[in-house]
């Protein structure tokens, strides 16, 4: 896995601006909003950079894919979150990510899932990690060795009719009905749209990122009128105020 430092601003700088060039619109989102906005920093507890954005196509999600993992190989799409995500290890071995999650519109709401991890099947988290290897093999960092390679190819490429084959939207539909068909459990969230229809700019490691215009209102519809209040123990499946 690639190396960093956690919320390294030379690799946020990098991150930020292929967003900008692939996306429509994007901004800070969930727990980094709220330590952007309340502390002008990341929150210190935290272990990934939350980034919202509009849902266009299949091909934008696919466009955008291949432009990040020309930089960071081991980026996937999480299909059950609808989220790209960027991972990290820093030099003592924890893990850090960028969590680049896609906004879908219904009437006057943005919508998004969140896989429930805690309810899981054993079966249900081993088909889980495996489209996720499928991601970062496959679509991402292939195998150095022949062997490695080989394996990929017979065991997951053919089978799955690998992206040489299919096109983008073919390939998105297949996982999308192999999800349907395991079941995993996940918790629906909605916000409402207009807190995403505008933006403003705010600093967050030197770098001016992009926030929802009513920054404040979002931070209390998500996290409640005490959201300026410390809550280490706050847990986005329980206690979010979009949960559906």
């Amino acid at each position: 896995m690639q190396k960093a430092q956690k919320f390294d601003p030379s690799v946020e700088h990098v991150v930020y601006a292929i967003l900008s060039r692939h996306l429509a619109s994007w901004w800070i989102d969930h727990g980094t909003l709220l330590g952007c906005v309340r502390d002008g920093n990341h929150l210190s507890w935290d272990t990934d950079v939350d980034i919202g954005c509009w849902f266009e196509s299949d091909e934008n999600i696919d466009q955008l894919m291949r432009a990040i993992r020309r930089t960071f190989p081991d980026a996937f799409f999480d299909p059950l979150a609808c989220a790209v995500k960027i991972p990290f290890v820093t030099d003592s071995g924890k893990v850090w990510l960028f969590d680049i999650a896609f906004y879908k519109r219904r009437a006057a709401d943005a919508l998004k899932a969140w896989p429930d991890l805690p309810k899981f099947s054993d079966f249900q988290r081993l088909a889980y990690m495996w489209l996720i290897r499928y991601q970062q093999q496959v679509l991402g960092r292939r195998s150095r060795s022949s062997i490695g390679r080989a394996f990929w190819t017979l065991a997951v490429r053919v089978p799955m009719l690998g992206r040489s084959i299919l096109p983008s939207n073919a390939r998105a539909g297949m996982v999308r009905l192999l999800v349907r068909a395991l079941r995993f459990p996940s918790r629906r969230n909605a916000a409402p749209a207009r807190y995403f229809n505008g933006s403003s700019m705010r600093l967050l490691d030197g770098i001016q990122v992009p926030v929802p215009e009513d920054s404040e209102g979002y931070l209390e519809y998500r996290y409640g009128n005490d959201w300026r209040i410390e809550k280490r123990q706050w847990n986005y499946l329980t206690d979010d105020g979009g949960l559906l």
